[in-house]
């Protein structure tokens, strides 16, 4: 059990990290826009009312060239490596726990049977806040670098790490992780999506093809089922999400236009200067990013997982 979660986590972190890295500067945009209260100016030569995705992109080529694009990069990648090689680690050895407690077989990895709803709910909350608790900090850091005003674009990670840490000490790195545990409906949605689509898909497939125990999914296939899950969950979620970047962009060289003392007050301000169209302040380009970045996630993990576990059979067979 512990070598298939082991092949979950490695290949989960470095398929993620292939998505961050192909999605990143619509994560920055992204960032940006969540983080500026609807109507707030981004600089002083600027007076539109609001930015789009195209126009919040020009802006930071603007003034910090392409690379401003891949501003906070680096602990994006290790962040993203860590946080969902965790997840799929614990996902993978949560959902070997569920199958065995209803009486299945031990299934490899997440390609398993239909575990039901309920325990797939369960399951991904599970990973999910392990993982958040875990790394939060990452993602602090990530949020205040793509935030930063022109005048810090050239600070290292390191010393905005410091800036924070002088801020409120180490429960800084911590900022936001309330909504951030919430937001852990959003990979519970998503993966109880996809588990329910993958076990339909089956389903039509054995009927199809001499019920066959272990289906092969095209890459076209994983592609549709992960956007569509992925679509569903940051629907469901993006409120939280952005109350979230918020909280965590709030600080000395930020971007963030409003300060807010915790969840509840981030909540009530935003409701009352922006309305509920202010919870989706760049929802547009959010959902392009998350989607298109989930759906090349579970690509490459589905095609690397069967790579790795075909590898690994082959001793046992010489052996056999």
């Amino acid at each position: 059990m512990s070598s298939d979660a082991a092949v979950e986590g490695v290949v989960g972190a470095a398929s993620a990290m292939f998505a961050c890295a192909a999605t990143y500067p619509l994560m920055t945009i992204c960032t940006q826009q969540a983080v500026r209260s609807k109507g707030a100016k981004v600089s002083e030569e600027d007076d539109k009312e609001d930015l789009s995705a195209y126009g919040t992109a020009v802006q930071i080529t603007r003034s910090g060239g392409l690379k401003g694009l891949y501003r906070g990069i680096r602990p994006a990648l290790l962040g993203t490596g860590a946080s969902q090689g965790v997840y799929f680690y614990l996902y993978s050895l949560c959902r070997k726990a569920a199958e065995n407690l209803q009486g299945g077989s031990a299934l490899q990895g997440s390609a398993g049977s239909d575990i039901g709803i309920v325990a797939s709910l369960l399951v991904a909350s599970a990973a999910g806040c392990g993982n958040v608790l875990l790394t939060n900090p990452f993602w602090v850091l990530v949020t205040r670098m793509q935030t930063s005003k022109v005048q810090q674009h050239h600070t290292g990670a390191r010393k905005v790490a410091k800036e924070i840490y002088q801020e409120g000490g180490i429960l800084s790195f911590w900022k936001g992780v309330v909504p951030t545990l919430l937001m852990v409906a959003n990979p519970t949605v998503q993966y109880m999506i996809y588990e329910w689509l993958r076990a339909r898909l089956a389903e039509s497939k054995a009927q199809g093809k001499l019920k066959a125990k272990s289906p092969n999914y095209t890459a076209g296939e994983v592609f549709v089922m992960s956007a569509i899950a992925k679509l569903g969950a940051t629907v469901v979620t993006y409120p939280m999400q952005l109350v979230k970047s918020r909280l965590q962009a709030t600080g000395e060289g930020s971007l963030a236009t409003r300060k807010y003392r915790g969840t509840l007050d981030a909540v009530q301000k935003i409701f009352e200067a922006e309305g509920m169209p202010g919870f989706y302040h760049g929802f547009r380009a959010k959902i392009f990013q998350s989607v298109l970045a989930a759906a090349l996630l579970f690509v490459v993990k589905e095609k690397l997982t069967a790579g790795v576990r075909t590898a690994m059979a082959r001793p046992q067979r010489a052996v056999q």
